[in-house]
């Protein structure tokens, strides 16, 4: 018998909208999850961000009540329990939460938080859950000395390591890991995770291992599923969904994750679109709009569970025995640049184009093409005849020279005359440019002879420069009287 069982877990949240809050709709954040997960075994749940993920995890503990579904932990079915008998049962399920910053009360110091759960269940006196605190604390990267210290003393890493060391406090025997490690740098990161395999191996625990990093669930994981959009849709042992995924969500997740060898590099299959709304999730198989596999059948049929054998189950219908002879193959092409591979009627109309038009390059299949027919695209152009070319290096820049026959119109349109191909082109005078240049004499000696210098005033009878005087002006004009009109000053070009 697993640990815990999960069947039909489902947490709808309301919609409300207006003044009275009326419920309009639901996001259908877990839509039917199941799994289980054994004695001492980490199943590593993985997806995109906003699949469900975290839900799953505190609606298991019932942090957040579910709207449907039975979670059984050791045989007892954990949604029929309250009060005592519930927080008995929660000493054996702990979570470690995905935000370090608001889990931690900002209140109490560092030892009072990894001591509370300890105190609320009566595990030891006060001198041993001392010793047990400081322990952890070592356990987790930490140093005994911040027993006394307050969570805003920490860094965002530092105050993940206390949740850690709160969850491993009273002995549980199952643990939500949240982004456990998500927080912490890469070396905190190893230290942590090898502190979880060794309370594995030591406590017998089991793991929920919730996580975006696929090399750390593939390193701490027994068993691994794959979310998306509230559904689970591959669950496998961790080596076979590593070496085969089916799922063709499976297949795009792991194919971006980075390779440390070049020699080993994968196809990058890049989906297009964004995940779809939970609050109108598609009808049929919720990756159809972004499936480059996708069938006219994905669009209504809910795709079942098919059990492939070793503990592979992948909720698909590309492997439907009633639909072999449907399946579509896959178009690298497509898959390469990001594009969807259309439905069959669409896949019906490219064919019937192809036939027709054998030139035709599927790798650029676009719908604003004009004049093609739907899902078609215009043949290459032709090739132009100078990339048969070779290639010559270009020389140094020289001047070309005009040939005669332009120099001849030349002349034709300046000048108005038809030069004889015997005479010589004459060029007009210009002498007349050139007296002008004389004019303005350069570079001509200097002259010895002083030149008269412009005196403005002249000395008096007794040789004293005679000073400016307000009479030495031009005289000003009396500003006119109030009947009289101001003089009109003639402009200097009609004098």
């Amino acid at each position: 018998m697993p640990l815990l069982e999960v069947k039909e877990l489902v947490k709808h949240f309301p919609v409300k909208k207006g003044v009275f809050s009326r419920t309009v709709g639901h996001v259908r954040a877990v839509d039917g999850v199941s799994f289980s997960i054994g004695e001492g075994r980490t199943l590593g749940l993985v997806g995109e961000s906003g699949c469900g993920k975290t839900t799953v995890g505190r609606t298991l503990l019932r942090l957040i009540e579910p709207t449907s579904g039975e979670v059984a932990f050791e045989g007892r079915h954990v949604m029929r329990l309250a009060g005592a008998e519930l927080r008995a049962i929660r000493r054996h399920m702990q979570i470690i939460f995905q935000d370090p910053y608001s889990s931690l009360n900002p209140r109490m110091t560092v030892g009072s938080i990894v001591e509370e759960g300890m105190k609320i269940h009566g595990l030891g006196n006060s001198a041993e859950r001392v010793a047990k605190v400081r322990k952890l604390l070592r356990d987790v990267g930490l140093m005994e000395e911040h027993i006394n210290r307050y969570p805003h003393e920490f860094s965002g890493g530092q105050r993940q390591r206390i949740g850690i060391a709160r969850a491993l406090a009273v002995e549980p025997k199952f643990i939500v890991c949240d982004e456990a490690v998500s927080a912490l740098d890469v070396s905190i990161q190893a230290q942590v995770v090898n502190l979880l395999a060794q309370m594995k191996k030591n406590l017998g625990l089991s793991y929920l291992f919730i996580s975006h990093d696929l090399s750390v669930v593939e390193h701490i994981s027994d068993d691994v599923a794959v979310m998306y959009l509230g559904e689970i849709v591959e669950t496998a042992p961790k080596d076979e969904i590593f070496r085969n995924p089916l799922h063709p969500y499976t297949q795009a997740l792991l194919s971006a994750v980075p390779q440390p060898d070049p020699a080993n590099r994968k196809n990058r299959i890049i989906l297009t679109g964004d995940v779809p709304s939970p609050v109108n999730p598609p009808n049929g198989c919720r990756f159809h709009p972004r499936c480059p596999k996708v069938m006219p059948e994905c669009q209504v049929m809910v795709p079942p569970a098919y059990d492939m054998g070793g503990g592979h189950v992948v909720r698909c219908l590309l492997y439907d025995p009633k639909f072999a002879g449907l399946r579509p193959t896959p178009n690298p092409d497509l898959i390469s640049t990001g594009q969807l591979q259309p439905g069959v009627a669409e896949m019906q109309k490219r064919k019937a184009t192809e036939v027709a038009h054998p030139a035709i390059d599927r790798g650029t299949v676009r719908d604003e093409t004009h004049g093609a027919l739907p899902g078609a695209a215009w043949p290459k152009p032709p090739k132009s005849p100078a990339a048969d070319r070779p290639f010559q290096e270009p020389g140094p820049l020289e001047r070309k020279l005009p040939s005669k026959e332009v120099m001849d119109k030349a002349v034709r349109v300046i000048f108005g005359v038809e030069p004889s191909p015997d005479e010589p082109v004459i060029p007009p005078d210009v002498s007349g440019l050139g007296r002008l240049v004389q004019d303005f004499p350069v570079d001509e000696p200097p002259t010895t002879e002083t030149p008269t210098p412009i005196i403005l005033h002249p000395p008096d009878a007794q040789g004293n420069p005679k000073k400016p005087t307000r009479l030495d002006e031009d005289p000003e004009e009396p500003p006119p009287g109030p009947g009289d009109e101001p003089p009109t000053k003639i402009p200097e070009w009609l004098q």
